[in-house]
């Protein structure tokens, strides 16, 4: 994700990842059940991915869901 800086944070119950695109300056925030977050952690750790957190946060920012 060259461009972009992605964060996240834990409030509550829910994960929100902040996502700024640098060459646009867009900005965005994806909120999600902690929950359901920690879910696709785990089948990303699973599935053997170097970086679970990282690609669940990619996938939840770019497509709204785990996949």
């Amino acid at each position: 994700m060259r461009g972009k800086v992605i964060k996240k944070k834990v409030k509550g119950d829910k994960v929100y990842i902040y996502t700024r695109d640098e060459l646009s300056g867009i900005k965005w925030i994806t909120e999600v059940n902690k929950d359901e977050f920690e879910m696709c952690v785990k089948k990303k750790k699973e599935a053997g991915f170097e970086d679970p957190v990282m690609e669940a946060m990619i996938d939840y920012a770019l497509f709204g869901q785990c996949v």
